[in-house]
């Protein structure tokens, strides 16, 4: 079985899970997570045992290419004093996203064309470049120091002299 392919895209669905705000679409993902590993399963009981299936490869980049567009769109629509690139999930994001998207025709292709010679080195010349990427910006991710958000606006708060402005009633 493609066990370092089923364990990578839970990692990655676990990642975005912790991270997305909506719960129907954290129950969503959970779901999703059930069905990739069933159709793993299944692609790998299928598939002949000479040649290697990038069906579930293409899949997994497209269903975490989904996570991610959703993701910059949940970002786009809070408002927070930390600009989204000092953050760690932010460079985490944009790793996968190049990885995915670099990777996702590739592995549609692969099954038509692997037997050509001239194919396999542009394969592994376009596979290992996007690794390559991926892999710096996972770096970044990594060792970026993220801000903490509630200090930053709790020092903002007692720095600056605000008048109260809520409405009193009178109790009459």
């Amino acid at each position: 079985m493609r066990i370092f392919l089923v364990v990578e895209f839970s990692a990655l669905s676990l990642i975005f899970y912790y991270n997305l705000k909506q719960k129907i679409l954290r129950k969503l993902i959970l779901l999703v997570v059930m069905c990739f590993v069933t159709f793993s399963v299944y692609d790998y009981i299928v598939s002949d045992a000479i040649n290697f299936s990038y069906i579930p490869l293409a899949a997994e980049c497209l269903i975490i290419l989904i996570y991610i567009i959703y993701f910059f769109y949940e970002k786009i629509q809070v408002n927070t004093f930390i600009p989204i690139y000092q953050t760690n999930i932010f460079w985490i994001a944009v790793a996968f996203t190049l990885y995915c998207a670099g990777n996702f025709f590739l592995f549609l292709y692969t099954r038509n064309a692997y037997k050509d010679d001239q194919f396999r080195f542009q394969y592994a010349l376009i596979y290992c470049t996007f690794t390559i990427l991926k892999n710096i910006f996972l770096c970044i991710g990594i060792t970026i120091k993220q801000p903490k958000e509630n200090n930053q606006y709790d020092d903002f708060l007692t720095q600056h002299d605000f008048p109260d402005l809520t409405i009193h009633k009178k109790n009459t």
